[in-house]
């Protein structure tokens, strides 16, 4: 099976990229997850970039993507300028270790963010306008390059304006011209450029785009006017930007980069004024983010108490939806992320804490993991080394390094599978863009849609209430704009669902009546949208739009849903409607867990992953009927086929997926049909186990041997003591040690009990323990929960059990900042907290270390056949 997904996957990117595509690059890097590779102030050199990457290698990294930023103080004479001859030379070094090494190699097409740097005219830099004594007044921001490396500091560029892009791409068509390797993808940040709502020229760009001069209706673009003409004056100013941000900047980008021989182009649209699901589809991979920390309720999962939710927000599957939706609908096959970017303060990130972030990202869409991620960092600067200020760190000098091939190894699994299958999703939802646009962004006009407002002021739509609704009952669906309705994107046996709107273009609503005439089944929710947007002819087209509304009613095709006062009750009818129409939710969220399907080679596949505290036992019956289902573990790599039985003339397949669990679940038809797994190789049944209720647990209480491994102070003397407790607990030097110690003793158990099985349950682990039992090393128990079933055979009468837990560095850094160690020492902003407030962890107290729990052999067995 492992020969055939190999196949499957090189297909995938062969259909995407082309055979130079595949000769690029290793077959697998790109399912490996990748991460973000910070050169300080570019201070590197060919001896230190191979011996960190071939660390990464060997830690089961895919590739890295550079961004060059602001250096560390006293380090200046190592410095090396942007894009300059020796800077390009450090590159082509990169890249070629990297494909050596089985790995490749993205790059900003910048240094820190947004676009931007040196000698940027003032015509082509980032503009504001401003009403002087009723007069339109368009000035330059003053904005420059956030974190910029030397070389690359200067005003950021305006991205409403081609000419920009284009000067400012000049410099690295010239500096890519010469270079005899190029990186597999370059890379757009996120929208970080503030106050920036206009453009050079931009009244003669208006009137052209929208058809009138804006110039009488300036008084309204102020948020106080009453003026009921206002929400359409400022509809087709926040539409014009978005329109800028497509054509002068995104579209050409993207064409630029290919010319300069770069194949793929990375965006991040988010943050920006402009319809994302658009900006998303026109580069080659669309890349969300995943910024702060999800609430998952998976029970023991501990949260960061220093995140501000009111600040951030959380991240949000739905928000993630907006890149993956515009992926699946433009034919893209990968979706990248940003990922885990502050998911708690620095040294204190688990991979407990990482795995349920990327299943949520997997379960949204995403297929290209992005770690946020690592500093360049010499291996002779030990402990700490160069640090960025806003990441979980995944470098060398982590506290997870030895063990981060777990995680790496489980993604690639994930991926590999994700990546060679396509989005099977039942509807498309209508994103209302002018219902956002008609309210415009307060003092500014133009509405940000960044990953913060995304999650938190969407949900206040009725588009994001009905998607919420839809996403917590089980249905499958991605979003769709309007440029994408109206140039036809494919809908075959998709359901069109149109939310509670207020405007449509003509336009949108005539694609729909093309749909709804070529079969397809478009639902209105409440009615169909009875106004237009923006102030050019609006009354002309407002008539033309209830014609068309009051034919579209006629059509065998449309629904429209209106019965119920509440939103429950409109719900339950659109639940009605969509069952007429064939589409019924899938029964895991119901059991807390969430999912995507898929499909590859004609059969389906689902992800899924418990992110919650319900049990996640079930017999399910999956909308895509299934003879037999096989379900596989990406973490063991074990495949089983799942217990079945007929009820009600139909399959059920039976479901055990604790709370931090995750596998994939595939649909086989009947031999004759499908090409079957069991063709492959021998699927044995899944192995399902269920506590023996009637036998308590063996508690492994009492004496432990705790000794030294590894890690810093080093502690020469063992000592006894009892389990179920920090081992800060000890004092010092527990209380600053971070590192590997080993908790050790020997039990007995009754001859009955040979042979039964027993899963070894480590309760609250902080942070990953390695189980040596009678000489044979366990998987690593890494993430909720921390229980395994022992291998058969395994336990005796006698039995020596060894747990080496490896702690957070946290511990350490509070000893370092009450000596006042100055290894904070960066330009720029530094280093800050959680808080965006300089770093100090002089005063805080050490963090919970070991096991926290004392250690149970729980009796189960083999159960559901």
């Amino acid at each position: 099976m492992k020969r055939v997904l190999k196949v499957i996957c090189a297909l995938a990117v062969f259909a995407a990229f082309g055979w130079t595509g595949l000769w690029a690059q290793s077959p697998d890097c790109t399912e490996k997850p990748w991460t973000y590779w910070w050169w300080m102030g570019s201070s590197v050199n060919k001896e230190d970039i191979t011996e960190q990457m071939e660390g990464m290698a060997e830690a089961g990294l895919g590739g890295v993507h550079i961004i060059p930023i602001y250096g560390e103080k006293g380090d200046e004479e190592h410095f090396i300028p942007y894009l300059s001859e020796q800077w390009m030379e450090m590159l082509e070094h990169t890249i070629r270790e990297a494909r050596r090494l089985g790995m490749d190699v993205d790059m900003t097409m910048g240094t820190g963010w947004p676009f931007g740097g040196p000698d940027i005219p003032e015509g082509l830099r980032a503009h504001r306008f401003r009403m002087t004594e009723g007069k339109f007044t368009i000035e330059p921001t003053g904005q420059q390059v956030k974190r910029a490396a030397p070389g690359a500091e200067g005003f950021v560029i305006d991205h409403f304006n081609r000419a920009a892009i284009e000067y400012y791409s000049q410099r690295f068509l010239d500096a890519f011209s010469k270079a005899g390797l190029k990186p597999r993808a370059l890379y757009n940040d996120s929208f970080e450029v503030y106050g920036a709502n206009c453009t050079t020229n931009f009244p003669e760009k208006f009137k052209m785009l929208r058809g009138y001069d804006l110039e009488p209706y300036l008084e309204m673009l102020d948020e106080k006017s009453t003026n009921e003409l206002r929400p359409r004056v400022v509809s087709d100013y926040c539409e014009t930007m978005a329109d800028l941000l497509y054509s002068d900047f995104t579209v050409p980008w993207v064409e630029l980069c290919h010319r300069m021989g770069v194949r793929l182009v990375r965006n991040e649209a988010h943050g920006s004024p402009g319809n994302l699901l658009d900006l998303y589809a026109a580069a080659d991979i669309p890349e969300t983010e995943s910024f702060g920390v999800s609430d998952f309720k998976i029970p023991g999962l501990r949260h960061d108490s220093k995140f501000e939710e009111k600040r951030f927000g959380r991240p949000d599957p739905l928000t993630m939806k907006f890149a993956s939706s515009a992926a699946h609908l433009s034919g893209k096959p990968l979706v990248s992320s940003e990922s885990t970017t502050w998911l708690g303060d620095h040294f204190s990130v688990s991979l407990s804490q990482i795995k349920p972030q990327l299943d949520e990202l997997f379960t949204a869409g995403v297929n290209h993991i992005f770690f946020h991620g690592t500093t360049y960092s010499p291996y002779w600067k030990g402990f700490p080394g160069r640090l960025f200020y806003a990441s979980t760190h995944y470098g060398h000098t982590s506290h997870f390094w030895e063990e981060l091939p777990v995680l790496t190894g489980y993604i690639r699994e994930c991926q590999r599978i994700l990546q060679a299958s396509r989005a099977d999703h039942d509807i498309l939802i209508y994103f209302p863009i002018y219902d956002i646009w008609s309210k415009g962004g307060g003092r500014g006009v133009i509405k940000l849609l960044d990953v913060h407002y995304l999650s938190a002021g969407l949900k206040e739509m009725a588009f994001g209430q009905l998607a919420q609704a839809l996403w917590q009952r089980g249905y499958t669906f991605d979003y769709v704009s309007d440029r994408m309705l109206q140039n036809r994107v494919s809908a075959e046996g998709k359901v069109i669902l149109v939310p509670p709107s207020q405007y449509m273009p003509v336009e949108t609503l005539e694609a729909l009546r093309h749909y709804a005439d070529e079969g397809a089944s478009v639902i209105f929710m409440d009615s169909i949208p009875a106004d237009v947007p923006g102030l050019f002819q609006f009354r002309e087209r407002k008539e033309l739009l209830a014609e068309q509304a009051r034919e579209m009613q006629e059509v065998s095709q449309v629904d429209i849903v209106k019965a119920g006062d509440t939103f429950q009750e409109r719900f339950h009818e659109l639940e009605r409607v969509l069952g007429k129409r064939g589409v019924y939710p899938e029964p895991f969220k119901a059991m807390g867990i969430d999912f995507i399907r898929k499909t590859i080679q004609g059969r389906s596949v689902y992800f899924l992953a418990n992110l919650s505290e319900k049990p996640g036992k079930q017999w399910v019956r999956p909308e895509r009927r299934a003879e037999r289902v096989i379900f596989y573990d990406p973490e063991s790599r074990v495949w089983g086929e799942a217990a079945q039985r007929q009820a009600d003339g139909e399959k059920e397949f039976l479901l055990h997926l604790p709370p931090g669990e995750s596998l994939f679940l595939f649909c086989e038809g009947r031999e004759a049909e499908t090409l079957t797994l069991m063709q492959q190789e021998k699927v044995k049944p899944w192995p399902y186990y269920g506590q023996v209720e009637e036998e308590e647990p063996v508690l492994l209480d009492g004496a432990w041997t705790l000794r030294y491994s590894k890690g810093v102070p080093e502690i020469k003397e063992s000592l006894t003591t009892e389990v179920g407790k920090s081992w800060t607990a000890l004092g010092e030097p527990y209380d600053i040690f971070s590192g590997k110690l080993i908790y050790s003793r020997k039990f007995k158990l009754p001859v009955s009990a040979i042979g039964r099985s027993y899963e070894l349950d480590l309760g609250d682990v902080r942070e990953t323990a390695r189980v040596i039992l009678n000489g044979e090393t366990l998987p690593l128990y890494w993430h909720i929960p921390f229980s395994k079933v022992i291998p058969e055979g395994l336990l005796k009468e006698e039995n020596t059990l060894e747990i080496e837990v490896t702690n957070l560095s946290y511990n350490r850094v509070i000893d370092l900042d009450r000596k006042k160690v100055a290894w904070k020492n960066f330009y720029e902003i530094n280093f800050v907290n959680i808080q965006y407030k300089p770093f100090d962890a002089s005063m805080d107290e050490p963090l919970p270390s070991g096991l926290l729990s004392v250690p149970r052999l729980v009796p189960v067995n083999p159960v559901g056949r």
